[in-house]
């Protein structure tokens, strides 16, 4: 049998998807800077989490570091790791007194999402102020992190 012959061969077939709408890029600046790390700055902020809602999801600590220093920038990190070609650090700077948001991404090749996680660390502080509240996921890098400040990491 050839596939003419196949009474239900459009079970197999994918259908065409219209292509996705464009992302609005009027107010967006893209520059690939060094070490392959690409930036992008946002002339309007993100909206922020507020403190209740942090609260709510079980973010005490985060809400109380956010209400605590509202002048220090605000600096969000993830990393990825779907497959070992695919996996990418991310951060997301914000400046209180200045509408925008900065936003770095650099790809990893690793085998994990735990040392993108790192590196998004790494690229936060690379690329912030020194007055700063560090938000991530990822209480492990984090807990890595606190123990190279104190001097105790092995």
């Amino acid at each position: 049998f050839g596939l003419s012959k196949q009474p239900h061969i459009n079970r197999f077939l994918l259908h065409r998807q219209p292509p996705p709408p464009a992302l609005p890029n009027d107010n967006l600046v893209h520059k690939s800077t060094d070490m392959g790390i690409q930036g992008f700055s946002y002339s309007i902020s993100p909206e922020e989490p507020k403190y209740g809602d942090l609260v709510l999801h079980g973010c005490q600590e985060a809400a109380d570091l956010l209400r605590d220093h509202p002048e220090a920038w605000r600096v969000y990190t993830d990393g990825s790791g779907l497959h070992i070609r695919h996996n990418g650090a991310a951060v997301v700077i914000v400046d209180p007194s200045d509408p925008g948001a900065r936003v770095f991404s650099h790809r990893i090749r690793e085998d994990s999402s735990y040392p993108a996680e790192l590196y998004a660390l790494l690229l936060a502080l690379k690329k912030s102020p020194k007055k700063i509240v560090l938000l991530s996921d990822c209480s492990a890098a984090l807990q890595k992190f606190h123990s190279i400040v104190q001097g105790t990491c092995v």
